[in-house]
């Protein structure tokens, strides 16, 4: 493979700023048509042999299939997909400033390294070394990415959604990014661990508001709309959404759990049977209640104008990580019950339900595995619940299947650094995920 290109191309995309802000004034369309550029200089083929739609600053590549031969039958699209956005950084405790894109110690570094740029960088690459070397697909091959997906709203993906659903395509697959392969993810696993994303969790803010009089601060009420709110997020963070054991995760445990020391084999190799015990259990570390229950986090609260002022409003946003299964309704009802105070309103401010649950077995999660073995042999791979959020989602209708890997192997210290500083990813891992898309892709067509 071309590893110095792929090298120079993930250091110039870095270099790039392509930043997103929930406030898309403060985008930068320049940056972005930059980005563009910098992507049409660096593969020429992939731009002049696939036919390529930009939707604002959003873009999807076709590669189109070769016809079948006469009663044969249309082979079924697949996607490959990686944003080009990055989350903002500033220059502070980065050891390379993080728009630098150097290249030291081995590593690419800088902002959007691992968080995706490594993904589309690792799949332009490798369709433009297919191309070099005359391939052909049997299928369509479709390149998706989209300029916004770290704001968490509706936007480009949709936009890509809707062009292909007017379009009538139909996908067997689709891959994002989502797990990877690691080291010492599960206590008692001596192996890699390779977890595939068949399924994501929603993502749910509520609004909390009290409206009390305000006044001087010298001669308050009983209550002030601050303690009142203060008092409802209490409640709220000690009554949690109950855990429950859902497919995916079951499917995970018991394809890992024949893998670990007695008696977590017995355990965890038979989830529903166990599952009242396995639920307790990951109930007690916050990294693995993730897994069982929709979430509760408090993230901002405001109130109060001035320090002698009482406040005659007071809110506070809480964001949930919703399990598939829960709904917006079931949150909602589920604060109004633990809070228990008419005084605190409840308002939905985003809603975006958890995606539906892709098979673990078939030919998308298959061939994935089969990938993942050819390039990690030694490591147990197994389905598995993405908790964040992933442009895929918005693809589900349109798929047979909605899967969620980067093909990249990596330690707790270097996944802590995503969406942090000193982000950065191995040139061993670039080089890996090119030819892990050029082997998905040359598989996919057998």
């Amino acid at each position: 493979m071309n590893t110095s290109r792929a090298v120079r191309a993930l250091s110039d995309a870095v270099q790039v700023r392509t930043v997103s802000y929930s406030d898309r004034a403060l985008m930068d369309s320049s940056e972005f048509e930059r980005f563009h550029a910098l992507l049409e200089a660096t593969f020429p083929l992939v731009h002049s042999r696939l036919e390529k739609t930009a939707l604002g600053h959003n873009l999807l590549f076709r590669w189109r299939g070769s016809p079948p031969t006469a009663g044969a039958p249309v082979s079924q699209p697949i996607a490959l997909m990686s944003h080009m956005d990055v989350v903002p950084a500033d220059d502070e405790g980065w050891e390379h400033p993080p728009f630098s894109g150097d290249v030291a110690d081995g590593f690419v570094w800088g902002r959007g390294t691992l968080d995706i740029k490594v993904g589309l960088i690792g799949i332009l690459e490798a369709i433009e070394e297919l191309l070099e070397q005359g391939f052909a697909p049997a299928c369509d091959v479709y390149v998706i990415s989209s300029c916004d997906e770290e704001i968490g709203e509706r936007g480009g993906i949709n936009d890509i959604a809707d062009y292909l659903a007017a379009a009538g395509v139909r996908l067997a697959w689709v891959l994002d990014e989502g797990g990877v392969v690691g080291d010492g993810m599960l206590p008692g696993l001596t192996r890699s661990l390779a977890v595939v994303g068949v399924a994501e969790k929603g993502y749910l803010d509520l609004e909390l508001s009290v409206e009390m009089p305000g006044g001087h601060s010298s001669s308050p009420g009983r209550a002030t709309s601050i303690g009142v709110l203060g008092q409802a997020v209490a409640r709220i963070e000690a009554s949690q959404m109950p855990g429950r054991l859902i497919g995916p995760v079951a499917e995970f445990l018991a394809q890992v759990g024949p893998h670990l020391p007695q008696p977590r084999r017995l355990l965890l190799s038979n989830p529903r049977l166990f599952a009242p015990f396995i639920v307790r259990a990951l109930l007690a570390s916050p990294e693995t209640a993730a897994m069982v229950r929709t979430t509760t986090a408090p993230t901002m609260i405001n109130g109060g104008v001035k320090p002698n002022v009482l406040a005659p409003r007071a809110s506070a946003l809480v964001n949930f990580r919703v399990l598939p299964g829960d709904t917006a309704d079931d949150v909602v009802a589920h604060v109004t019950a633990a809070i228990g105070d008419p005084r605190v309103k409840v308002k939905v401010l985003v809603d975006s339900p958890a995606s539906t649950v892709s098979p673990a077995a078939g030919a998308g999660f298959d061939l994935i595995r089969q990938c993942i073995g050819e390039f990690w042999p030694e490591a147990v791979t197994a389905p598995y619940l993405v908790t964040g959020a992933t442009d895929s989602k918005a693809l589900e209708s349109l798929a047979d299947g909605v899967y969620r890997f980067t093909p990249c192997r990596l330690s707790r210290a270097d996944l802590n650094r995503m969406h942090s500083v000193n982000e950065r990813v191995s040139i061993e891992n670039i080089e890996t995920a090119v030819q892990f898309f050029k082997t998905i892709i040359l598989r996919a067509q057998e």
